[in-house]
């Protein structure tokens, strides 16, 4: 059974979190990145493993992050222009439709019934 807040403050072990104590927020996000790029993470991952430290494709991006703050206004700037463009937002979908497939509105006329035995 849990403890109240008081009973827990009561036996000494109920501290109030500071904000020091809380986890990091977390935000989720999505964006787009070149196949080449997107490879790399698979050889970055590798590599880790073979300092034996595996590594999520998160913790690669974080360390990127944290490495590029670290550089210089001018080296952030090169490193920057070193990338290939790539066009910003979503690629589209392939909304080729199957020329075999039919919309069929109700199950009646899926089974060949007449509309009106079904939809009233």
């Amino acid at each position: 059974m849990a403890k109240s807040r008081k009973a827990r403050e009561a036996a000494g072990t109920g501290t109030p979190a500071s904000a020091d104590d809380r986890p990091a927020k977390l935000v989720r996000d999505s964006f787009t990145m070149p196949a080449d790029d997107f490879a790399l993470v698979g050889v970055l991952k590798g590599r880790a493993l073979q300092v034996q430290r595996p590594a999520k494709k998160s913790e690669l991006l974080r360390a990127g992050l944290h490495a590029l703050a670290g550089l210089s206004p001018q080296a952030l700037a090169r490193a920057l222009d070193a990338l290939a463009p790539v066009k910003a937002g979503r690629p589209k979908k392939n909304r080729r439709r199957d020329p075999r497939a039919r919309v069929v509105p109700c199950v009646a006329q899926a089974r060949g019934l007449p509309f009106v035995m079904c939809c009233r």
